[in-house]
């Protein structure tokens, strides 16, 4: 693999080739091959729920599992995994799966308005 070449030395018509050919070829892909190996692996696999779901057991787990019975993961103080997983939840406002993941997850709701009041606290 050479990373020295830039864009610029390939030719215009495999560019276009890969922009009109495979972008639709990658979504039949994904719509058959990535469904179908889904389904086997769960037999519970629904396409619509999967991503939110998913998600929410995550999240569900963080709570669990990560923060417990503490107000933090790191305790008392937010530890760097407090911060990352803020940031990753934070990317997602405004989407409604994260509308979703407060009103299903109530735990998670108060973490993170203690997360944003000890970081806004620090400033």
């Amino acid at each position: 693999l050479c990373l020295s070449h830039s864009l610029q030395d390939i030719p215009r018509a495999n560019k276009w080739f890969l922009k009109i050919v495979g972008a639709p070829v990658m979504y039949m892909v994904a719509q058959t091959v990535t469904k179908k190996r889904l389904q086997r692996s769960d037999p519970n696999y629904n396409a619509d729920r999967a991503v939110d779901e998913g998600l929410l057991l995550e999240v569900e787990r963080w709570m669990k599992e990560g923060v417990a019975d503490s107000p933090f993961h790191g305790g008392d103080e937010p530890s760097l995994a407090d911060l990352e997983v803020r940031g990753i939840l934070h990317a997602m406002q405004g989407h409604i799966v994260y509308q979703q993941l407060l009103e299903d997850c109530p735990s998670l709701r108060d973490w993170l308005q203690r997360v944003d009041s000890r970081m806004s606290s620090e400033k």
